[in-house]
């Protein structure tokens, strides 16, 4: 896995960077995460994955995961808010830590009820 996977859609495509494009790279950590693989596994050319995300192409998020447990649902909610391709749209990182709050208090309160 070479790091210019991780990179954001703005890097790829010369346009102003601000902090987004480490809300993206984290959307891919949730990706390799959930699903035990690097974004864009099936190939190792840095070319072709620049190619795929500068086309607004993302890697392949299986539907089952959003139809598993609890967690795994809301990760891909997550990462989707992380991966919208106009910064401008994408979540900050505000957002995302909120997220990961609230599903985690509210699977420590489905522990604690059972």
């Amino acid at each position: 896995m070479d790091s210019f996977q991780y990179r954001s859609p703005e890097e790829y495509n010369n346009k102003a960077l601000d902090e987004k494009v480490d809300i993206f790279s984290f959307g891919n950590n949730i990706y390799a995460l959930l699903t035990g693989l690097w974004p864009f596994y099936d190939t190792n050319s840095n070319d072709e994955v620049q190619e795929k995300i500068r086309n607004g192409e993302l890697p392949f998020v299986d539907p089952r995961f959003q139809q598993q447990s609890y967690g795994e649902k809301k990760l891909v909610e997550i990462l989707q808010r992380c991966w919208i391709y106009d910064p401008s749209k994408r979540a900050d990182i505000f957002e995302i830590v909120q997220l990961l709050q609230d599903t985690l208090r509210n699977i420590e309160n489905h522990i604690d009820k059972n």
